[in-house]
């Protein structure tokens, strides 16, 4: 009921300016008094600036649980601007949201000062409010949204502070989350909220802005169950929409994923990195065969793909050094993008399983772990016309001593540059070079374009070397 009364509020009193005009405004006149002398001694601090050349004020227009909303407005022929701003009644505070809020009045007023040709009021303005979510009686996030008309050009920002009354701090993602950890599963459930939103736009468009974009310091809300992300519709290029992207995502999700995490990192840690032993079963072929004397080579393998952007720069850069590798997909991406798979089997890399839907194995009953095994063959058999051979369980999570699932040779590797953690092109390959060797299988994701840009360094580093890229199902002579 606050914030319904809040809201309502604050669009009566937007709808009143853009009505008025530049005739006098009935609710121009503070209702709380004025200004107090803080708000005062944190206006001085911009004198250099457009606004200090201005003769409008801020003032005090009401109070929303603990949270004074001061209003800054200014209207001349050629332009309006309505903002509305929160104070917590802490000087360090309040100077931090004002001299943000009030940079981008700044911003707007000189670039409205640049014009060349004269505007109309009636299209040219900046307007401002905000939203006030409270985690708990100390920690509060206010949500901005803002709007401009410029020169033609119409931009809509958003921008949020979370801070902490009591100490004065301001607070990031990573003091209610491990962004670390989370980050992907955040990038996840971003991607998805987005595309259903906006199912126009090419899903790793979305996951490379996404990705590129979220931060420790990206802005979002906070409330006890829930995690809210915003990104604004124009970093997507839907800058027509001007609008907010909300993505809610539940803290016990969150919490669920790393935990899911955590404890296949373990299982991960506890299983033998090496090539598996000669499976019991036929056929006899899936015995690994050593390299020959002197022969040099390394089978790269990448997991999770395929991706519609990131794959295909890397199927140019294997055939720049006529290099063969290993791809175990996830049968649901398969699906999506067939193409790109179609295309890897076509120039003789091999086709490996990563399941339906990257499950971790060890955690499903015998009939979904199957399902999970049969549906991704058939998704991948569908896409380009090969039934794989080999698979790689997601987080090399498999039962004691497995070495074969549904017919398919388990495939686990010897180098890890944990390239899903650090996306550092330079770092991921450093670590391959310096512990690769001849017959090594190198674990790579094709989802990350800094790992493509990795293998680009291996490939142009081993070949040097005198190094062969094979896939896996000939280093074992399948």
């Amino acid at each position: 009921m606050r914030k319904q009364v809040l809201s309502t509020l604050l669009a009566a009193i937007l709808l009143l300016t853009i009505l008025a005009g530049c005739n006098k405004d009935p609710v121009s006149t503070p209702v709380a008094g004025p200004v107090s002398s803080q708000e005062d001694s944190s206006s001085s601090s911009s004198d250099s600036s457009v606004l200090s050349q201005s003769s409008a004020t801020p003032q005090i227009i009401g109070e929303d649980d603990g949270v004074r909303i001061i209003r800054y407005r200014e209207e001349s022929d050629e332009c309006y601007i309505h903002v509305l701003y929160g104070a917590f009644k802490v000087k360090e505070l309040d100077a931090m949201v004002k001299d943000e809020v009030y940079r981008r009045i700044d911003r707007f007023q000189q670039r409205l000062s640049s014009a060349l040709s004269e505007t109309s009021r009636n299209d040219t303005y900046l307007t401002m409010q905000y939203d006030q979510v409270r985690y708990d009686s100390d920690t509060v996030t206010l949500a901005f949204e803002s709007n401009e008309m410029c020169l033609g050009q119409f931009i809509h920002d958003s921008f949020t502070f979370c801070v902490n009354t009591s100490t004065g701090e301001r607070k990031y993602l990573r003091d209610f989350v491990d962004f670390d950890a989370a980050k992907e599963f955040l990038v996840e459930q971003s991607v998805q909220t987005v595309l259903k939103q906006y199912p126009q736009l090419e899903e790793g468009y979305v996951r490379d802005k996404i990705d590129a974009n979220l931060k420790d310091t990206s802005d979002f809300t906070v409330e006890p169950d829930t995690l809210t992300l915003l990104f604004d519709a124009d970093l997507f290029g839907m800058t027509q929409y001007g609008v907010t992207i909300q993505v809610p995502i539940s803290r016990g999700e969150i919490d669920a994923y790393l935990k899911e995490k955590k404890e296949a990192e373990k299982s991960q840690s506890q299983t033998p990195q090496e090539p598996p032993a000669q499976p019991p079963a036929e056929p006899p072929a899936s015995t690994p065969t050593p390299p020959a004397q002197g022969d040099k080579v390394v089978c790269l393998t990448f997991d999770d793909g395929p991706h519609p952007t990131n794959t295909p720069a890397l199927l140019d850069l294997l055939g720049q050094y006529q290099a063969k590798a290993t791809f175990f997909v996830v049968g649901s991406r398969a699906e999506q993008h067939g193409q790109v798979l179609s295309r890897a089997a076509a120039e003789g890399h091999a086709i490996g399983n990563h399941t339906y839907s990257h499950a971790n194995l060890t955690k499903l009953s015998e009939a979904d772990k199957l399902a999970q095994v049969a549906n991704a063959a058939q998704a991948i058999e569908n896409a380009c016309g090969v039934s794989p051979k080999l698979i790689r369980p997601p987080y090399g999570a498999r039962a004691p001593g497995e070495t074969e699932i549904a017919g398919e040779v388990v495939t686990l590797w010897d180098v890890d540059p944990q390239d899903w953690k650090y996306k550092d092109s330079q770092r991921v390959a450093s670590h391959i070079l310096s512990h690769v060797q001849s017959g090594s299988i190198v674990l790579l994701h094709d989802l990350y374009a800094t790992s493509v840009e990795a293998a680009g360094i291996v490939l142009q580093q081993l070949s040097a070397q005198g190094y062969r890229f094979i896939t896996v199902e000939e280093l074992w002579g399948m």
